[in-house]
C-alpha cells in the first residue's frame, strides 16, 4: 500500500539526509582549513543534524505506517503527532536552548523565520490533521516542506554571518597593522641643508 506523495517524501527524506551530511563535512573542513569552530558553530551544527534527522523521520513515517495497513485518514494523524510534538518542542525551546548553550539569543532574522515561521507550521498542520479535513497529506507534506527550508534558511543565515564577521576581524587586523607600521616610520623625512663648498679660485679667474 503507498500512501499518496511518496515519491515526494522520499525526495524529502533524501534530500533532508544530504543536507545533515553536508554541514558534518563543512564544518570538518572549517576546522581542517584552521579555523577554529566556535561554541555557536558547534552548536548550530548540531541542532542543524538534529533537525534533519526528525525531518526525515517525518518524511518516513507515512510510509511505514501504510505497511502495517493503516487507514489513510489515520495514516496522517499518526505520522503528524509522531512528528509534530518533537518538531514543535524543537522549534520552541530554540531560543532558550540557545541561550544556555552559547549565552546569548538567536537575531531577529532567525526568530522570525527560523523559530516563528516553523513553529506555525508545524502547528498549523497538528491542528488541520486532528480536526479530520480533507486534503491531509497536501498539509502534511507542505509543513514538511517548510520546516524543511527554515533549516537551511537558519545554517545560510549563520555561515553568512560567520563569513562577514570573519572578513571583518582580518580588515580590522589589517588596519591595526598599517596604523602600528605608520607610527613606528617617521612621519616627515628630515631634510638636511645643503653645505655650499667654496668656490675654486681658479675656475673664477
Amino acid at each position: 500500500m503507498e500512501v499518496k506523495g511518496a515519491a515526494l517524501l522520499y525526495t524529502l527524506a533524501g534530500l533532508t539526509i544530504t543536507f545533515a551530511g553536508l554541514t558534518a563535512l563543512l564544518l570538518i573542513l572549517r576546522q581542517a582549513a584552521g579555523a577554529r569552530a566556535s561554541a555557536l558553530d558547534r552548536y548550530i551544527a548540531k541542532t542543524v543534524m538534529t533537525y534533519m534527522f526528525v525531518l526525515t523521520a517525518g518524511a518516513l513515517l507515512p510510509a511505514l505506517l501504510a505497511l502495517y495497513y493503516v487507514p489513510e485518514p489515520w495514516i496522517w494523524r499518526g505520522a503528524g503527532l509522531l512528528f509534530g510534538l518533537p518538531m514543535l518542542s524543537l522549534q520552541a525551546t530554540y531560543p532558550l536552548r540557545r541561550r544556555r548553550a552559547v549565552g546569548k539569543g538567536p537575531p531577529p532574522s532567525i526568530l522570525a523565520v527560523f523559530v516563528a515561521l516553523g513553529s506555525a507550521a508545524t502547528l498549523a498542520m497538528l491542528g488541520y490533521l486532528l480536526t479530520g479535513l480533507p486534503y491531509s497529506a497536501a498539509v502534511y507534506m507542505t509543513a514538511l516542506t517548510i520546516d524543511f527550508f527554515t533549516v537551511i534558511f537558519g545554517f545560510v543565515a549563520r555561515s553568512t554571518s560567520s563569513c562577514f564577521s570573519r572578513s571583518r576581524r582580518r580588515t580590522g587586523r589589517r588596519r591595526m597593522n598599517v596604523d602600528r607600521r605608520d607610527r613606528r616610520s617617521p612621519r616627515c623625512a628630515r631634510v638636511r641643508p645643503r653645505r655650499c663648498r667654496p668656490s675654486d679660485p681658479q675656475s673664477d679667474g
